[in-house]
């Protein structure tokens, strides 16, 4: 224990007796069991929510243009044209989230092989040589004699 003044009261575990663990292990159990318990009902209550219909005229009309079908129009079908709308804005804790739908990993999954964010943090950190890579444009090179096509 610290020598904070807020501390000096507390007593050890290990000096407490046998009835007193218990006791505190007791009311320790019961707190968790009413949280998990909270939380279970919390989650069961937004499963509901997700499933509900989509009501808003405006927001039926916006999925039908996605090629939504009317039954898919749920609140969840609604949250998840967000994330992907956020995502195409570049939103990068969108895209992550994206990918973590997908089951590709994103930045908090461990590493796998055909991962995009990955790949695009080697290229960031420069342990990818992208000169082999004939897709991306290249700056040229500075005794290079080059004529912008653009402006000719």
């Amino acid at each position: 224990m610290s020598d904070r003044p807020q501390n000096k009261n507390l007593i050890p575990m290990n000096q407490r007796t046998m009835e007193e663990r218990k006791a505190i292990g007791s009311k320790g159990g019961k707190v968790c069991a009413e949280r998990r318990a909270q939380k279970k009902a919390a989650a069961e209550m937004m499963q509901m929510f997700c499933d509900l219909p989509v009501v808003d005229g405006r927001t039926k009309n916006r999925l039908k243009r996605l090629g939504i079908e009317s039954d898919d129009m749920t609140n969840k079908m609604q949250m998840i044209v967000a994330i992907g709308k956020l995502a195409q804005a570049g939103n990068v804790y969108a895209f992550d989230k994206v990918l973590e739908l997908l089951g590709e990993g994103g930045m908090s999954a461990a590493s796998k092989e055909n991962n995009l964010i990955e790949a695009l943090l080697n290229v960031a950190a420069g342990k990818v040589n992208t000169d082999d890579i004939p897709e991306l444009q290249h700056a040229a090179k500075p005794d290079a004699d080059v004529v912008d096509q653009g402006t000719v």
